[in-house]
């Protein structure tokens, strides 16, 4: 889908969600993708949020509302699985894709498919449990069951990160960014000017900007850091910054 078709769409979905003070909700679309467009409702009296279903979904839906806040349900999404034999079934992300495509669903309907031993959980568009229900499927020739899972009862997959100590001059965005992603200090000026960087899903333009702890810093095309505490200073007066790096 080109990029001005998206903006349309996503443009009526806002003014119905304004109109009907209904929440409305975006196709799944990737994480990024998601967090760039969100610039769309700077200034609008919507709330506005992201979800896939768990918190390191890859593949996410937007979703709007003129309420005060948004819940999971808002999203309209449903948590499925496919199960078969762990003997023969032998599957990986793309044989499960494959699958689930060829039976007519296109990719902005369906969300995360985490593999696992014996199958898979996915998340897919709520209007299509019904059809995946009675549908016959196989993966790799092997026969497959499909089922709706209990959201209570699934331990989604743990979220990896790795700890790290930076030596920053200041917590300016432009020092932490280059730091973190071992950038030169001018590379990651030319992200932020480019708008290629976000400070907890909000598209950041100002270099100066000061990061405190909590936020969540992400830059396209080279990953996510969450910024932690201060542990001291260097000698010269430089900061000692912990961050937790996404995997």
């Amino acid at each position: 889908m080109s990029d001005d078709l998206q903006r349309r769409r996503l443009l009526d979905l806002i003014h119905r969600a304004q109109k009907k003070w209904q929440a409305e909700w975006s196709d799944f679309m990737p994480r990024e993708e998601a967090e760039d467009l969100l610039a769309l409702f700077t200034g609008t009296d919507l709330t506005v949020r992201t979800w896939g279903g768990w918190e390191g979904a890859e593949r996410v839906r937007l979703a709007f509302s003129m309420l005060d806040d948004l819940t999971s349900d808002d999203f309209h999404l449903a948590l499925m699985s496919l199960d078969g034999p762990a003997k023969f079934l032998k599957a990986d992300h793309r044989d499960y894709l494959g699958a689930l495509m060829s039976l007519g669903f296109t990719r902005d309907k369906m969300g995360d498919i985490l593999v696992r031993e014996g199958g898979c959980d996915f998340f897919i568009d709520l209007d299509l449990v019904d059809y995946l229900a009675v549908s016959d499927l196989r993966v790799r020739r092997v026969p497959v069951q499909i089922a709706q899972r209990d959201w209570q009862s699934w331990t989604p997959p743990e979220v990896k990160t790795e700890e790290q100590v930076l030596i920053v001059p200041s917590l300016r965005l432009d020092a932490v960014l280059a730091k973190s992603f071992q950038l030169s200090r001018r590379l990651a000026t030319d992200l932020i000017d480019a708008g290629l960087v976000r400070v907890n899903h909000t598209v950041e333009y100002r270099s100066h900007y000061l990061l405190v702890g909590g936020d969540l810093l992400a830059v396209r095309g080279h990953g996510r850091v969450r910024i932690g505490s201060t542990t001291g200073t260097t000698k010269k007066g430089n900061i000692k910054l912990l961050i937790e790096r996404y995997l």
